[in-house]
C-alpha cells in the first residue's frame, strides 16, 4: 500500500542507524590547521586550513552523516554548506 516496504527496520535497527551518522565534533587546532574527530569515538573525521577544505573532506568521505559542532549549531551531508543553527525548540534557520 502507498508503496511503502514492509520490511519495516527495528526501533533498535534505526537508533543504531542514526547513532552511527550522528557525531558531535570534538576540533583541534595544531599550527594552522584544525582537525575534527569524532567525540563519543575519537575517530578522525576531516582536517583542513579552512572551512571550505573541512567541507571538501566531508563530502568525500562522510556525505549521509550529520555533525554537529557545538550546542547551537550542526552541519550535514551531502553538501554541508550551509550551517544550521537550532535551539531546544528545534531549527532556527535552515
Amino acid at each position: 500500500m502507498f508503496g511503502f516496504n514492509r520490511n519495516v527496520p527495528s526501533d533498535q535497527e534505526l537508533r543504531e542507524h542514526f547513532a552511527q551518522r550522528i557525531h558531535r565534533v570534538q576540533s583541534e587546532q595544531i599550527g594552522d590547521s584544525f582537525y575534527w574527530y569524532d567525540a563519543d569515538s575519537s575517530q578522525f573525521v576531516a582536517q583542513g586550513k579552512t572551512d571550505d577544505e573541512i567541507r571538501q573532506c566531508l563530502k568525500q568521505n562522510w556525505s549521509d552523516h550529520i555533525f554537529v559542532i557545538s550546542e547551537q549549531h550542526m552541519i550535514m551531508g551531502p553538501d554541508f554548506d550551509q550551517l544550521i543553527e537550532f535551539d531546544s525548540a528545534g531549527v532556527v534557520n535552515e
